[in-house]
C-alpha cells in the first residue's frame, strides 16, 4: 500500500480516538460533583441539551430530572462533611415525584 494511501486511514483513526475521548469525557463529567473538576462540563451539557428541547413539556422534564440531580447532589456533598439535611430528602422525594 502506497504511503499517501494510509494517510486518510490514521487521520480517521485519530478522529475517532479524539471523539471517543471526548464522549468518555462528558460521560463522566455526569457524575461530577459541585466543586468538581468536570462540573461545568456537565452544566454546560444540561443546558445544550435544554437549548435543543423543543417542546415546552419536554423542557419542564429536563429542568426537574436536572433539579434532582442538584438535590442529590448537594446531599452527597453534606453527607460527606457529615452534616444531616433531612429536608433534602424531602425534596428529592417530591422532584422524582413528579418526574415520573
Amino acid at each position: 500500500m502506497k504511503q499517501s494511501g494510509i494517510l486518510p486511514i490514521i487521520a480517521i483513526i485519530i478522529v475517532a480516538a479524539v471523539g471517543a475521548g471526548g464522549m468518555a469525557t462528558v460521560v463522566a463529567a455526569d457524575a461530577a460533583k459541585p466543586g468538581d473538576l468536570l462540573f461545568p462540563l456537565d452544566t454546560a451539557v444540561e443546558n445544550f441539551r435544554l437549548n435543543l428541547t423543543t417542546s415546552p413539556v419536554a423542557e419542564v422534564e429536563l429542568r426537574t430530572k436536572f433539579a434532582a440531580e442538584r438535590v442529590a447532589e448537594v446531599e452527597a456533598l453534606l453527607q460527606d462533611k457529615g452534616v444531616e439535611a433531612p429536608g433534602l430528602d424531602v425534596a428529592l422525594a417530591n422532584l422524582t415525584a413528579h418526574k415520573a
